[in-house]
């Protein structure tokens, strides 16, 4: 059991390559994602848009209670403050520091706060950001955090990554290459019960014209 624990823990040197191309990956992937959010998040959840966010925040504390409740349950840096210009300023803030990643500096605290800052983004944004992709970003990011070292952020640290990090990594890509049967798995459950719904109702017509003739 402790070989097996050392093996999961242990830093291995033939990842340094890997840990490069998906961080440059992931920044690229973040950098495209808060510059469509810099376009669209005044127009979608704005003071004027089509589902403001401020009204969203204030149900959510109307509904829980408090504000305290409402930033446990839906973690968000705009609880601190929401106005356009804010919505605007924040997604090109996170724009900029996903071209630091994109351009090959990284470490966990850029890599954090790029997490926190696009979570909060998807906690508000409503059936906007209510997309498998968003979630998928986000649980990718958070994983990322571990590939860096806390403070160096050049591509190539001396501290190794964790071979763990990467089993973790494996196991989210089989859950993205499983979802689309899993949707499929859920239309068709959807689709029969429908389906024998209508059978049974052609049924029923078929046997009242039958009996009015």
């Amino acid at each position: 059991m402790g070989d097996l624990f050392e093996e999961l823990f242990a830093r291995g040197n033939s990842y340094w390559l890997t840990r490069f191309i998906i961080l440059r990956l992931l920044g690229s992937v973040y950098a495209i994602a808060f510059l469509i959010a810099a376009q669209q998040l005044v127009p979608l959840i704005g003071e004027h848009g089509l589902t403001p966010a401020n009204h969203f925040l204030t149900s959510i504390q109307t509904q829980l209670g408090s504000r305290m409740a409402g930033m446990f349950n839906i973690p968000t840096l705009f609880w601190f403050g929401i106005s356009d210009n804010a919505l605007s300023i924040f997604a090109w803030i996170g724009l900029g520091l996903s071209l630091v990643v994109l351009g090959g500096y990284a470490n966990a605290i850029i890599l954090t706060v790029l997490w926190a800052m696009y979570m909060s983004i998807v906690h508000i944004g409503q059936i906007w950001y209510g997309y498998g992709w968003e979630i998928q970003l986000l649980e990718t990011g958070f994983l990322s955090i571990f590939l860096c070292p806390l403070l160096d952020g050049r591509p190539f640290p001396k501290c190794r990554p964790p071979i763990f990090v990467f089993w973790l990594f494996r196991w989210l890509g089989f859950r993205i290459i499983l979802e689309p049967f899993r949707r499929i798995d859920r239309a068709v459950v959807l689709v029969r019960p429908a389906h024998r719904a209508a059978h049974r109702r052609d049924l029923v017509g078929q046997f009242s014209n039958g009996s009015d003739h």
